[in-house]
């Protein structure tokens, strides 16, 4: 080895970690039963003739529960925005849909999916189209949102409230 220390699990457990010293993440059980996850980076150093070692522990529980809570967030939302008996799409600025659930497929005839980049204001009768046109610069430029009905095109000419908002931060 290129720095005369030997390697291996008593000295150096963790082997890459990029540049620095070595580093890992492991999962500790605490004195009171509890997880703590943790980050550890050691390096191994020469003391005269002893080999000795630093060692940097974070505890990264509190990241790792955050990170938990926001993935049980997003499942929940997605179950909601898939399973919800109204239909939602996510549109861009444009006015296009990125996203679509099911019961907005069903309302126009077709799947979610097939929705995907196609714009809303194609779903509507053409005299309505103005409306939702409108109504979606509005949304954009932060006004308050209010319902507009518009006629959509469907296996059969359906009337439907349009409710157009913008997300925050968005």
């Amino acid at each position: 080895v290129a720095d005369g220390l030997p390697r291996g699990p008593a000295h150096a457990p963790y082997t890459g970690g990029g540049e620095g010293a070595p580093r890992g993440e492991l999962v500790l059980r605490g004195g009171d039963g509890r997880f703590i996850y943790a980050s550890i980076s050691q390096t191994v150093v020469r003391a005269g003739d002893k080999l000795r070692t630093r060692s940097v522990v974070r505890d990264l529980t509190s990241q790792h529960e955050w990170a938990e809570a926001l993935k049980r967030s997003r499942l929940r939302f997605q179950r909601l925005f898939a399973d919800a008996p109204v239909g939602i799409a996510l549109l861009g600025m444009s006015g296009c849909i990125e996203e679509a659930n099911r019961a907005l497929g069903q309302l126009l005839g077709t799947t979610a999916t097939d929705l995907i980049g196609r714009a809303l204001a194609d779903f509507v009768i053409g005299e309505d189209r103005d409306q939702v046109g409108t109504h979606i610069a509005e949304a954009a430029s932060g006004r308050a949102a209010r319902p507009v009905d518009v006629r959509v095109l469907a296996p059969r000419e359906t009337w439907a409230s349009l409710f157009i908002s913008r997300l925050a931060g968005h």
